[in-house]
């Protein structure tokens, strides 16, 4: 279990919605166009969980894991913004 995971609610409903309101999501949604995901991402997941340091996790995988789990939350608000945008 990595630090960072035990700082806020981690229900998907409510993650969500913050990584909703974070200016990075907000102004690449807002700008349109391509999005540089990895960015956009990393950019949203610090101003959720503050500044990430390797010492918040007990390996690579749990890192991995950390961000996969957000990144995968993050893609499908991009997708339902395009979505609507259609």
């Amino acid at each position: 279990m990595n630090k960072l995971d035990l700082k806020i609610d981690l229900r998907r409903p409510d993650l969500k919605e913050r990584f909703r309101q974070t200016k990075a999501l907000r102004s690449a949604l807002d700008a349109g166009g391509e999005i540089d995901f990895y960015d956009v991402s990393y950019d949203a997941i610090v101003e959720v969980f503050g500044k990430i340091k390797k010492t918040d996790f007990d390996g690579i995988s749990d890192m991995a894991g950390f961000f996969a789990n957000k990144q995968n939350i993050i893609r499908e608000i991009i997708k339902e913004h395009r979505r609507r945008a259609d």
